[in-house]
């Protein structure tokens, strides 16, 4: 994902602004040609800093009496966003001293856009969004919206979060565990990103936004990280907001699920060789090794920690952030969707044409046969589903699997892309969008990797001078009694369906400000210029971009605000909301309505199931547990 690089051509001190019981603070109005596009504050802390004896432990809010600044010297705020220590590049290399300028574990803060506008009455809308970066890199800067403020009906406030990332953020261990206090273990990222939301829900009318009104959403780990803050908040109803979810929506680009978090178990033998590499004896009592790890710099953390064989630091199944029943229970078992139903949350969710040469140019390099690429997945995911797939969906003849269509991987390394982008992207939102609308079952069709197909267009949709969508083929007349049947079994369909509350999307076009490698196409990260109207791009959109833009994310722009998009959409017509339509920008700009091949649906749910069943058997549990490629 790269990285805005566009500025306005002036700025101006904002006006103070009191935030009650946290004080006075100033930002900026970012201007172009003279005129105001929004105005930006932050990095504004959320909580206090995770350094020294509280790396890795959570956040902890900020205590009464905390102050930004006084009246007579309020608090200026008008900075970039401090980054939490990284690795850079796709292999995970650990910069020199150039690249650590940005550098801060006292990263958990917050950067807030308000339009330039008056507030409506009732407060604009908020748009809670965590940046992406495989949960390792990445910080808010990644996101600019001054444009897409300034030029478009989007009006609503952006909040994006600074948030602990790699081992900083999700290492996890008994050692840990045992320190906790209350039972609870890694994941810190994720409870960083939970307080963000708990102190925007609790401050952002200051900013003259409304928390009634907030939508939750994040790019790529973002989604992910999304994901798990929408279930925390499903299942964990807020004391803030009467025991009820701090989120009316979620938005999900390029990730969602994934396959479920580890168990502490895997990530202890994480810890060991972190340890091991650090020469840190793994015989040392609990608070040595700790207080060890935290007199450590964070270069050489990520140095040894980016060289372990477990490089990747995730989500864990802790049991207080991410139950470790979320996908056995509360989504199979349809929890999840009675508590989307029970507090009308809807979901967008999507996915760009090509993640795969995006996803596939992640710390890959060393991926060359099958028992690489085992060794490759399993940095990221627990062995006995990564294995069960392999053996069951991508690999069954042990050789390279084929790409979507007919062409077969140019290598493992390409087929490495493939199946990274089918788990965090195409596969699991497939499988989990239909978990949650009720189409899958326990016994899903046996469907290969010979039978994958991308999408059939089976049902375009085309504009109407009256309602905006219609489907092709419902252009007969009806009859007002007819009219009023069909409108009173939609009412009845909705009321036991999730399908209406579920809206998928498909990216196919590039914008000519975005610059990819040859032949990388429509890749992950591409579409952040679409959703963030340039995104800070050179060049931004050109004017017959712009139109094409505009009538593809008027109903994001308004799911946004909070309105009812299930017609604008175009894909909840009548007998269609089995979640297999998608609202499609196809490669020419054009907007229509396509519907998933059979071989990508039932795949999903055959990936789903897959892994299901690999993490019910249990390491011990029956021979397909036990068996290694």
């Amino acid at each position: 994902m790269t990285q805005p690089t566009a500025a306005p051509t002036a700025t101006a001190i904002s006006k103070p602004l009191h935030i009650p019981a946290l004080g006075h603070i100033c930002g900026k109005t970012l201007l172009a040609a003279g005129r105001p596009q929004c105005h930006y504050f932050g990095p504004l802390p959320y909580a206090l800093p995770p350094t020294g004896q509280y790396r890795w432990r959570k956040p902890r809010a900020l205590p009464k009496g905390y102050s930004y600044g006084t009246k007579e010297r309020p608090g200026v705020y008008d900075r970039p966003a401090r980054q939490c220590p990284q690795p850079v590049g796709p292999e995970g290399r650990v910069p020199g001293q150039p690249g650590r300028r940005g550098w801060d574990e006292d990263c958990l803060r917050v950067k807030v856009w308000v339009p330039a506008g008056e507030a409506p009455r009732e407060g604009w809308p908020v748009l809670f969004f965590i940046h992406g970066g495989y949960l390792q890199f990445g910080s808010p800067n990644m996101i600019y919206p001054a444009t897409l403020l300034a030029e478009t009906p989007c009006q609503c406030i952006i909040v994006c979060p600074g948030y602990r990332l790699n081992l900083f953020g999700f290492l996890a261990s008994e050692e840990l565990l045992s320190e906790s206090g209350d039972g609870s273990v890694g994941n810190y990222g994720f409870w960083d990103q939970r307080t963000a939301l708990e102190w925007t829900w609790t401050h952002i009318r200051a900013f003259g936004g409304n928390p009634d009104n907030m939508t939750l959403g994040g790019y790529s780990a973002g989604a992910y990280s999304t994901f798990y803050q929408l279930s925390h908040d499903l299942f964990n109803p807020s004391p803030l907001n009467k025991n009820r979810p701090l989120v009316k929506r979620a938005i999900m680009h390029s990730n969602g699920p994934g396959l479920p978090p580890r168990p502490l178990t895997t990530l202890q033998s994480q810890f060991t060789s972190l340890l091991t590499n650090l020469s840190i004896p793994p015989t040392l009592p609990a608070l040595e090794k700790l207080s060890r790890l935290r007199s450590l710099d964070p270069a050489t953390l990520l140095q040894a920690s980016t060289s372990i064989p477990l490089h990747e630091f995730r989500a864990l199944a802790d049991a207080h952030f991410v139950p470790p029943y979320l996908f056995s229970h509360q989504i199979n078992d349809g929890a999840f969707a009675r508590k989307l139903q029970q507090y009308g949350v809807q979901i967008m969710l999507g996915e760009c044409r090509d993640e795969n040469f995006a996803y596939g140019n992640w710390r890959s390099a060393r991926v060359h046969d099958l028992r690489s690429m085992e060794e490759r997945l399993c940095a990221d995911y627990e062995g006995r589903a990564v294995r069960g797939l392999l053996r069951e969906v991508y690999c069954r003849d042990g050789g390279v699997p084929k790409l979507p269509g007919k062409r077969g991987c140019r290598g493992w390394r390409e087929a490495f892309g493939v199946i990274y982008a089918d788990l965090q992207v195409h596969a699991l939102e497939r499988g989990f969008v239909r978990r949650l609308v009720g189409a899958g079952g326990e016994q899903e069709r046996e469907t290969g990797v010979e039978d994958w197909v991308l999408v059939d267009r089976v049902v375009p949709c085309e504009e109407s001078a009256e309602d905006g969508w219609t489907l092709v083929g419902e252009t007969e007349e009806e009859t007002e009694e007819e009219t009023k049947k069909e409108s009173d079994h939609e009412d009845s369909r909705r009321s036991s369906s999730v399908g209406h509350l579920i809206h998928r999307y498909r990216i196919e076009h590039l914008l000519s400000c975005v610059h990819v490698p040859p032949g990388w196409g429509v890749t992950h990260g591409t579409d952040m210029a679409i959703w963030f109207w340039g995104n800070g791009m050179p060049g931004g959109l050109k004017p017959d971009e712009k139109a094409k833009m505009r009538r593809f994310l008027q109903p994001h722009w308004d799911f946004i605000k909070g309105a009812d998009v299930a017609d604008a959409w175009g894909t909840h017509a009548r007998g269609s909301e089995d979640g297999r339509l998608m609202r499609t920008l196809t490669p020419r700009g054009d907007v229509e309505a396509w519907r998933d091949g059979e071989g990508d649906w039932e795949r999903g749910s055959r990936v789903w199931e897959v892994v299901r069943r690999a993490l019910e058997e249990g390491e011990d549990g029956g021979e397909g547990a036990k068996a290694r490629l």
